[in-house]
This record gives structure tokens, sequence and C-alpha cells, in this order.
């Protein structure tokens, strides 16, 4: 299936990313388990959308994904990561690019 947005942060298809998300971000406890278990979804999330990207390089909507979950990781690489993605939208979506410029700021 296509990602689809979930609350603001994006999964990809068919509901497989709510499901793992939701056992493994309960699984994560309270405080800094809690944080872990957020990240790991994250980071899994965004591996599925890489690979989504592997197989459609043309598709937008994997990427658009993928700037939002570097993102919500919080991370210099995250961050670095969510740049280059919004940079390689201008490409794929040309009528927003002052939207994704606006993003990378």
């Amino acid at each position: 299936g296509r990602p689809t947005t979930d609350g603001g942060v994006a999964g990809a298809g068919g509901g497989a990313g709510a499901a793992t998300g939701g056992a493994g971000a309960a699984a994560g406890g309270a405080g800094a388990g809690a944080a872990v278990g957020v990240l790991e979804t994250l980071e899994r999330e965004a591996d599925l959308c890489r690979q989504l990207i592997e197989m459609e390089p043309d598709s937008k909507w994997p990427v658009v994904t993928l700037a939002r979950l570097c993102e919500a990781m919080g991370s210099e690489d995250g961050t670095r990561e969510s740049k280059g993605s919004f940079h390689r939208l201008r490409t794929l979506d040309p009528m927003r690019r002052g939207y994704y410029c606006d993003c990378c700021r």
C-alpha cells in the first residue's frame, strides 16, 4: 500500500506501522523507555519509506513521509536526511517548490 498520514506522523501502507508502532511504544514503558520506543518506531517507519523510494523513485509521497519522520526523530542525522528529502521534493513536485524550500529553513 501507499504511505498514509496518521495524526501528523506518517506511517507506511497497510496499517502495519500503526499496529507495530502501538505495541512498540507500549512496550517501551514510561519516561526514557517510552522515548526509545518512539524513536525505534520512527526509524522502522523511515526504513519502510526508504524501501518504497527504492521501488518507486519518482513518487513524492514516500519522500514527504520520510522527510517528516526524520524531522520528528530530532537528531542531527535525521535533520540532515529531512533537508535532503525536501531538496529532492523540489524536483519531484515543482509546483510546491516554495513550500519545500520553506520546510528546509
